[in-house]
């Protein structure tokens, strides 16, 4: 399970089933509430459906084997040797380390990567001319209103936002298009599909995007601005892309190793055809995405699997340019034989990245330590309160996913205590109208969170945290020195 889709994408399709109805905001007025929502209501009717809480994966996967499907559908048009599709399979699998975090229970970037990039192709075809030109209409109707459900679905929508902007103004540019009647055309069902999230927060909060507030040091966006692999300045954009994954991985994770090499393959190919004169119009707008995208990440986060759409990008532009050079070879064979062998490799050791999970699926390992990970480790102290508690309310603000599995009555909240004085007295008489009297305390988060107080009301948990534990007694204490884990769970006296 991931950890966003734990924290609200799931319990908002949870709470829309509860409710019986779909309102606005969400989760109690929590910042999550104000986010498009289309995915979660794609999620809440499978489960209301069948019943049965997980049936939402299915609708997740089968999304994930509809993007592997567009992008070896859109690229077979483009090269003559088809059996580079087996390599374009072989390059999307290879980032399945990478694409766990994406397709982790609950997440909602699949779908935004699948409308996003429809969208995007849809352009490239238009542009060059892989379609009927009478049809240009219809197929910018089409790029729209897959841009619409990209921009309903989350706020990384956006990006696909700026990238079609471009190639539209390319399209306008190349066929001598009315720009006026153009962008009109296209962002009509733009707005019609995805307006109304947009619109219903400006009215709620006077921001179209909350609780993202760019140029600003809201909550939302220092959280985001936390996911940080190296300084935004940038000269270090260009060293970036090789080290998407963290600065020391490159040579310790096969699929950080991987990345840095198709990167490199991008611009040593590029390089050739360039110099062969055989760049065509395809491989610089492709090259344009990756480029544009991973800028957009650089200046707002480093969160990992929000560069899947320019990694997935580059995955075609470097099977695109690998068709362009081996025509040009005389011993083809030998060349795509051993790049095939090179990608067999690479995919392999990747998976093998995969040997915790894959445990964890085959039931080789215990619950509780294929759920540490997403948890925190508080999965250990919520099982010694299974245990050992009844119908206790547990505050819980570091790390709130392990709350999916209290049973017996024992329930979990995260409140801030609003309307209380943040001194003792007010501490206490909120702890006591709320029925608080246990705390999970995660070490680790709670030592990062002093370090930024200004993040996600930190300093409002942290002062209830310090009274708590001041006036508890210690009850559990679980410590894991490799996994880098502890966690304890404290009574009020």
């Amino acid at each position: 399970m991931g950890s966003d889709g734990l924290a609200y994408h799931l319990p908002s399709a949870f709470e829309i089933i509860e409710k019986n109805k779909i309102y606005f905001p969400l989760l109690g007025s929590l910042f999550y509430g104000y986010m498009p929502l289309i995915v979660e209501i794609f999620y809440a009717a499978p489960i209301l459906i069948f019943k049965n809480i997980i049936v939402f994966k299915v609708l997740q996967f089968s999304v994930s084997l509809l993007l592997l499907l567009l992008v070896t559908d859109f690229t077979g048009k483009f090269i003559k040797n088809k059996i580079l599709n087996f390599l374009i399979i072989v390059g999307f699998l290879a980032l399945m380390p990478f694409q766990t975090v994406a397709l982790a229970g609950g997440f909602i970037d699949v779908f935004t990567f699948l409308y996003g990039l429809a969208s995007f192709f849809i352009l490239i075809d238009i542009f060059l001319d892989k379609t009927n030109p009478a049809a240009d209409n219809k197929n910018l109707l089409l790029s729209a209103i897959f841009l619409g459900l990209a921009l309903s679905t989350k706020y990384g929508g956006l990006s696909f936002a700026a990238t079609n902007g471009l190639v539209l103004l390319l399209i306008i540019l190349k066929k001598k298009k009315s720009f006026i009647k153009t962008i009109a055309l296209y962002a009509a069902p733009v707005f019609i599909i995805s307006g109304f999230w947009y619109l219903k927060n400006y009215i709620y909060t006077g921001n179209p995007l909350y609780p993202i507030a760019f140029g600003t040091n809201d909550m939302m966006s220092q959280s985001l601005g936390y996911y940080t692999v190296m300084d935004r300045k940038f000269i270090n954009f260009f060293i970036f892309p090789f080290l998407l994954f963290g600065k020391n991985t490159v040579l310790k994770l096969p699929f950080a190793f991987y990345n840095a090499l198709s990167f490199c393959f991008m611009y040593l190919a590029g390089l050739f055809l360039i110099f062969k004169k055989n760049l065509g119009k395809l491989e610089l707008v492709l090259f344009g995405f990756v480029q544009i995208y991973l800028l957009i990440l650089f200046y707002w986060t480093h969160q990992i699997r929000f560069a899947a759409p320019a990694l997935i990008i580059l995955i075609v532009l470097n099977a695109v340019m690998l068709d362009k050079i081996i025509l040009r070879l005389t011993k083809r064979k030998v060349i795509f034989g051993l790049v095939s062998i090179i990608a067999a490799i690479l995919l392999a050791a990747s998976i093998n990245a995969l040997k915790a999970q894959t445990a964890c699926l085959i039931g080789k390992n215990d619950q509780n330590s294929c759920l540490a990970y997403t948890t925190g480790g508080t999965i250990y102290a919520i099982d010694y309160a299974n245990r050992n508690l009844t119908n206790q309310v547990i505050l819980d603000y570091w790390n709130p996913f392990g709350a999916y599995y209290l049973k017996n009555g024992n329930s979990y909240t995260n409140t801030l205590c609003a309307g209380y004085n943040y001194n003792d007295d007010g501490i206490r008489n909120c702890l006591t109208a709320n029925h608080i009297k246990y705390l999970i305390d995660l070490i680790g988060s709670n030592n990062s969170y002093s370090q930024n107080p200004e993040i996600n009301n930190a300093n409002i948990k942290i002062a209830i945290t310090r009274y708590i534990i001041k006036n508890s007694r210690l009850i559990y204490d679980y410590y894991d020195k490799p996994m880098r884990i502890s966690v304890k769970l404290y009574e009020l006296k």
